[in-house]
């Protein structure tokens, strides 16, 4: 399959708080993105907050963060690392997931061998990265402002902010998938080692799909769909207890690639994945399309997802920078693309960074 470089059209400056603690990690560590009206809202990689930005001039700025703790009693509290992978719109509500992944540690440049050895033996446990969930947001309608609340009404009607149910490290679907006869083996494996790791989160119509980086099983990316409906202050999965899997599978081919985001436009309901390597190594970032979305059946292999246009080729510039992480889809329909890494050239300024854009 033939490589579809391409130019971004145009850049857009998204300004944070000089105040914001970890600023440098806000806005080097991007990992996802969702845009509503005149709101976008952004995560990073090291934190279990939500930050949003505002629309004005032609850039983002106003900047406000929303610490999940806050709104959840998290298993980690606020200080543990959520990992947040995967944000989502489905008016009115925020959705987010952590990667529900495990991790391996990696070697600091003063490690002697031993130690270094030590490290890459040890596997870790977040447990705030099992967390998904959903927040109810308020309108402002003459700011095009989107607020996150414990809970909201509208119409009448109550919206609450909920997780999915589980337990203090797992949910109800990674138990699940704990005997799934695709991905059961790579569940203790850590994400980058093509283990188990959520990196993409869309809701379409109740639909819930949630892309995964790894594991990818000869050449093939996964997304998971699943419905969810309230009980109690949890969060459950439609069709629990079943005989049939509470899940679908949606296998798709990706030039060997894994999910990095993944979007779904509201008009059509074509699917939208930023897709790039599964391993901790650089190497392309492609945009793809599913032409009218996934069938509704319990599993499906997908052969026909198109290339719409390569964003970057991740270390072009040094190792390791640069690596296109989110994606948002704008009211134009063009591609809102966030990147992790940055390299010195998008860095605006103490508090700034250059996104790209991008035509579909």
């Amino acid at each position: 399959m033939k490589m579809k470089s391409r130019a971004p059209i145009r850049q857009v400056k998204l300004v944070f708080d000089k105040k914001r603690k970890n600023l440098e990690d806000v806005r080097g560590e991007l990992s996802t993105s969702v845009l509503s009206d005149r709101t976008l809202f952004l995560a990073y990689d090291e934190s279990s907050a939500i930050e949003r930005l505002l629309e004005k001039d032609g850039e983002f700025t106003k900047h406000k963060s929303y610490e999940l703790a806050d709104f959840f009693d998290l298993p980690d509290g606020g200080e543990g690392e959520m990992d947040i992978e995967g944000l989502a719109w489905e008016e009115p509500y925020l959705w987010f997931t952590g990667s529900m992944s495990l991790k391996r540690n990696t070697p600091d440049e003063d490690d002697d061998d031993e130690t270094g050895a030590e490290k890459l033996h040890t596997i870790g446990v977040d447990k705030n990265r099992f967390s998904l969930g959903r927040i109810p947001c308020k309108y402002d309608k003459k700011k095009g402002k989107w607020t996150p609340k414990k809970k909201v009404e509208i119409d009448g009607e109550q919206y609450t902010a909920m997780l999915l149910e589980g337990g203090s490290d797992s949910t109800v679907l990674t138990e699940l998938l704990s005997t799934d006869p695709h991905i059961s083996r790579f569940m203790d494996i850590p994400c980058k080692d093509n283990g188990f790791d959520i990196e993409g989160l869309a809701v379409y119509r109740e639909r819930i799909f949630i892309g995964l980086r790894g594991p990818v099983i000869g050449g093939w990316a996964i997304v998971l769909e699943f419905g969810v409906h309230e009980h109690g202050e949890f969060l459950h999965l439609d069709g629990r207890g079943h005989n049939d899997k509470p899940y679908r599978k949606h296998f798709v081919q990706l030039a060997g690639m894994g999910i990095r985001e993944i979007n779904i436009e509201d008009s059509t309901g074509d699917v939208l994945i930023l897709a790039g390597p599964t391993m901790d190594l650089d190497g392309t970032i492609s945009a793809w399309c599913i032409r009218g979305g996934f069938p509704e059946q319990a599993v499906s292999v997908c052969h026909g997802a198109e290339r719409l246009y390569d964003v970057t080729y991740g270390g072009q510039g040094e190792y390791g920078k640069d690596k296109a992480e989110g994606m948002a889809i704008m009211e134009d329909s063009m591609h809102l693309v966030v990147y992790d890494s940055p390299l010195p050239d998008r860095l605006i300024g103490k508090n700034a960074v250059l996104a790209d854009v991008f035509h579909p």
